[in-house]
């Protein structure tokens, strides 16, 4: 069971089931057999159509930043505002925020290729933010990175989770999963093997997500529904 506002690594080696497990949740893929449950209802049982509503729940940071090259900073962000639906007025007052929480509102006009690693993937967190979701998945986002870079990333997840936000990190970061001391669900060939807690972190939170580990080869997810926040 994942708990709101937990912060969970998913460990484990190459095709394991980490980055399969976040594109479940996401529905990006569909599972061959079992149920998917993400806020209340299965994903894999839901039309197409309704997918996209799903996903505007969940940020979403993928392994290769995949930034638009001929974009702004700013213009990276927005992007995923106006897909969703949002206003130039409502895009901007959120921008704002979200620049200065990345840490990037000197940079707002540079282009990807005038960016260190760390500042791209800070600009794809940044992306992944600008629709306030109360779900982020992040799928190695330390991988290509140096040390000093990924504590300066995982600083910025943390700073995020501790505002309310659930992060789930998929990371064979292992020097850095130690340092922050969060819980660690370790995956082997599609199923859970261990599942290191730290109940002390987390004080009778509300259940949003639970992780069952079947007899056989699949995985479930299960979610209970939250009320969700109102547009701002």
């Amino acid at each position: 069971m994942i708990e709101e506002g937990e912060f969970v690594f998913l460990v484990g080696k190459t095709g394991a089931g980490k980055s399969t497990l976040l594109k479940l949740i996401s529905r990006e893929i569909a599972p061959e057999s079992g149920t998917v449950m993400v806020d209340g209802k299965a994903v894999n049982k839901q039309l197409a159509f309704f997918i996209p509503n799903l996903r505007r729940k969940m940020g979403i940071v993928p392994q290769d930043f995949a930034l638009l090259p001929k974009k702004t900073v700013a213009e990276n962000i927005a992007y995923a505002s106006r897909a969703a639906g949002k206003t130039k007025r409502q895009t901007r007052r959120r921008m704002a925020f979200i620049l200065f929480g990345i840490h990037l509102d000197h940079k707002m006009n540079s282009f990807p290729d005038e960016l260190s690693g760390g500042e791209k993937q800070r600009v794809a967190i940044g992306r992944a933010l600008i629709n306030d979701p109360p779900l982020l998945l992040a799928d190695e986002p330390t991988g290509n990175l140096d040390p000093e870079h990924s504590m300066e990333v995982m600083q910025l997840l943390m700073n995020l989770n501790e505002r309310g936000t659930t992060v789930i990190v998929a990371s064979h970061d292992m020097m850095v999963i130690e340092q922050l001391g969060k819980r660690v669900i370790r995956i082997d060939d599609g199923k859970i093997i261990s599942d290191t807690k730290f109940p002390e972190q987390f004080a009778n939170p509300e259940p949003t997500i639970e992780l069952v580990e079947n007899p056989g080869p699949e995985l479930e997810l299960f979610t209970q529904p939250e009320e969700e926040d109102s547009d701002v």
